[in-house]
């Protein structure tokens, strides 16, 4: 479940990175990343182990989705709507595709909130820099509620950058966005743990990265019909890999 909430907080920052600069057309990206791309570690107890793993075992490729929100901005929540397909009702969060067994599905939660003892705080923008390059980056932090048994809360802060070129992502919308960016996300997890507890020592050490591209065509797509989150990501699962076997949601409570 660690994993899949750490997907699950790349998602949230992924969808900071918008803006609509007063038109009412949305402004949606979508930005593919390979699990076997990722690298991490953690610590623990002395001992050093490759972290993360995949949300789940069969993905080879995800899909996130996110609307900007204005040049740049503090953003605190989901902005998710809630939709009903294949006979589920949940929030739609993101894509995951197994090129090896040819399936694709969609993830999501029961609730627009997937950390519902968690908060996070994030702040966007660009800058111009030597050279006349686009910078965007944003910066992230997550924390979870203070437990009752006193026992440690679980943090991150991250960052998402990534250098712009002017991009036409449909909906009439041509602007600087960035083809690739990079995630980097540190974290301090669980109890603590064996004799080191009563130094206070005890914590788990995590750092991730995960790159990740921009589909343009697809992002094209879903700008052209003026879709919102939620339905650019239905849409989306459609409109990959269309001869892929499309499995039931993943759906978390």
């Amino acid at each position: 479940m660690k994993n899949f909430r750490l997907a699950s907080v790349c998602v949230f920052l992924i969808g900071l990175y918008c803006a609509r600069s007063g038109l009412a057309q949305a402004e949606i990206l979508a930005y593919g990343t390979k699990p076997k791309s990722w690298s991490g570690y953690s610590i623990s107890e002395g001992s050093k182990s490759k972290f993360p793993g995949a949300p789940n075992p069969d993905a080879d490729e995800g899909f996130y989705f996110w609307e900007l929100d204005g040049v740049d901005r503090i953003l605190e929540d989901d902005d998710r709507t809630e939709v009903t397909y294949r006979g589920e009702t949940f929030f739609p969060s993101s894509v995951y595709l197994s090129h090896q067994k040819k399936t694709k599905r969609i993830t999501g939660s029961r609730s627009a909130d997937e950390n519902l003892n968690s908060f996070g705080r994030s702040y966007y923008g660009r800058a111009v820099a030597p050279g006349g390059i686009r910078i965007f980056r944003a910066l992230y932090q997550q924390w979870e509620n203070p437990r009752p048994d006193a026992q440690p809360t679980d943090t991150g802060i991250g960052l998402l950058e990534g250098a712009c070129k002017l991009i036409n992502i449909g909906g009439g919308k041509t602007g600087y966005y960035a083809p690739r960016l990079a995630f980097q996300l540190w974290r301090l997890d669980d109890t603590f743990a064996g004799s080191v507890g009563s130094y206070g020592d005890g914590r788990q050490i995590k750092y991730w990265n995960q790159p990740l591209v921009l589909y343009e065509a697809l992002t094209r797509e879903i700008n052209n019909r003026n879709l919102n989150k939620s339905d650019a990501i239905i849409f989306a699962v459609g409109y990959l890999f269309p001869s892929y076997k499309e499995l039931d949601p993943q759906i978390s409570d």
